[in-house]
């Protein structure tokens, strides 16, 4: 059945308590229960406790460490190039500043990647962890 089918006619009041499923302790006016207030309410699906990062928020780390990594290796590249093209016109000074440069930002690729990679084997480290704990969770 779509959601397009269904119509609701009306809404009535709760007449009964959504955990002990009791009317008798149960106030309709505020939707309490006086036998279940101290329940605690089991963490539904869509919970995000605070030290887990949502999902939207990795994928856009992921998407700028990618760009960072990529564009830290063109501009180590270019700088390379400019590097040999000064040193074929004999610029020696600009030759010099351009290895600098180059060297700087090789620097920068090597210890990116090298981050990014940690980050990438956390990340399925931390899906495999989670994927186990779901099915343990699910046996019980």
């Amino acid at each position: 059945m779509s959601s397009n089918q269904i119509v609701i006619r009306k809404k009535n009041p709760a007449t009964r308590c959504d955990i002990c499923h009791m009317s008798d302790q149960f106030d309709s006016d505020t939707e309490t229960c006086r036998r279940c207030c101290n329940v605690p309410i089991p963490i539904n699906a869509t919970y995000n406790p605070p030290g887990i990062t949502p999902i939207n928020e990795v994928k856009s780390f992921q998407q700028f460490a990618s760009k960072f990594v990529a564009y830290s290796f063109i501009l180590m590249v270019g700088a390379l190039a400019l590097t040999i093209l000064s040193g074929m016109l004999k610029i020696i000074p600009l030759a010099i500043i351009f290895a600098v440069v180059s060297f700087l930002l090789g620097s920068a690729f090597i210890i990116s990647l090298g981050i990014f990679a940690l980050y990438m084997v956390g990340t399925l480290l931390a899906s495999i962890i989670q994927s186990i704990y779901d099915s343990l969770r699910a046996r019980s």
